[in-house]
């Protein structure tokens, strides 16, 4: 079986270590889709796609050069897929795996992305993660995630949400909670993280934010800052893309491939 694994970051590098401890023989990591010759299976990144159609990690690399290179009956990795690529993929008959609708993977990602966050806001702040103030916009797997490290070390958890079940299940837990649009609701946070994909760190919020020292917009782009108005408050703002890959990328890697393994094993193969 040829499996090749594309990608230039090191969660990916580890991912195909580890594939060809499974495999033996027929694993190759590359960085083009030329390198790729009669492929039984092709793992993309796991946050596969830049803006359009070009492969996350990769210059110069179209998906569709690559679905070209694969023969019907073929597989295909990929997460975060945009719209239209599931039918892309059935049109030649290859079958798709989505990283992102298996849920353990899915968990244990944001368990990741978690711990970077901690190690972020420790580098970016000058005060002790217990008793600081926390806001989380949004209650989705990476928000909890977050939310329940950052608790175990101390942190007061505020969490900002627009559905009541899910304020309701944060107090359950223990949080502060509240309106994502409440703006008192983050008077006193120390620390915003972001989780949600669209504008709800607006001017008028990060004006109330007022003794705010460090913003993490852990959302997917559009992302949910206005990072302008972030720093016209003085205040650092950034996006962490790819957070498992930076600070845990082995253990990251090995996911994934424990991913991969099982659903080629599930499928005779």
């Amino acid at each position: 079986m040829n499996i090749y694994v594309l990608g230039l970051d090191k969660r990916t590098a580890y991912c195909a270590a580890v594939l060809k401890e499974s495999f033996k023989t027929g694993v190759i990591l590359c960085d083009n889709a030329q390198c790729i010759y009669q492929p039984d299976v092709v793992v993309l990144p796991y946050v596969s796609f830049k803006k359009g159609r070009g492969i996350n990690t990769l210059d110069g690399v179209d998906i569709k050069d690559v679905i070209e290179k694969m023969p019907a009956g073929s597989k295909l990795f990929a997460g975060m897929i945009y719209d239209g690529f599931k039918e892309e993929c059935e049109e030649k008959d290859i079958k798709l795996y989505d990283f992102f609708e298996d849920e353990d993977l899915t968990l244990k990602n944001a368990d990741l992305t978690a711990e970077g966050a901690l190690e972020l806001i420790i580098k970016n702040t000058d005060i002790a993660l217990e008793g600081m103030n926390v806001a989380i916009t949004g209650f989705g797997r990476v928000a909890r995630s977050c939310a329940r490290i950052l608790n175990a070390v101390g942190a007061k958890i505020a969490v900002l949400a627009r559905k009541p079940y899910a304020r309701m299940e944060a107090k359950s837990l223990g949080y502060n909670s509240a309106n994502i649009s409440d703006e008192k609701a983050i008077e006193s946070a120390d620390v915003i993280i972001n989780t949600v994909p669209s504008l709800v760190l607006t001017s008028q919020m990060i004006k109330n934010a007022k003794n705010c020292r460090y913003i993490l917009d852990l959302a997917s782009a559009p992302y949910g800052t206005d990072f302008e108005a972030a720093e016209k408050a003085g205040i650092k703002a950034e996006t962490a893309p790819g957070l498992p890959a930076r600070c845990a990328p082995e253990t990251a890697g090995r996911m994934i491939a424990k991913y991969i393994t099982d659903e080629l094993k599930r499928g005779g193969e």
